[in-house]
């Protein structure tokens, strides 16, 4: 499982370098779509201990809305 630290860094690298709206929702679907990989990290949460799923969600969902933020 890929850190959230780690995603955020790479998914900021790409929104920011995005040159149209076209890149920003294929941004959006990679990291936050159906399938993305964002999505997939907050799926996997179930699977982990209590301690360790609060705080990865914490951290997940935090990603998640600097990520919408930085789109809109």
């Amino acid at each position: 499982m890929q850190s959230t630290e780690e995603l955020k860094q790479e998914a900021m690298s790409i929104i920011r370098g995005a040159a149209n709206i076209a890149d920003l929702r294929a941004a959006e679907l990679t990291y936050m779509g159906r399938a993305g990989v964002l999505t997939q990290i907050l799926r996997g949460l179930k699977d982990l201990p209590e301690a360790e799923r609060k705080e990865r969600g914490r951290e997940a969902n935090a990603v998640r809305a600097l990520l919408e933020q930085e789109i809109a």
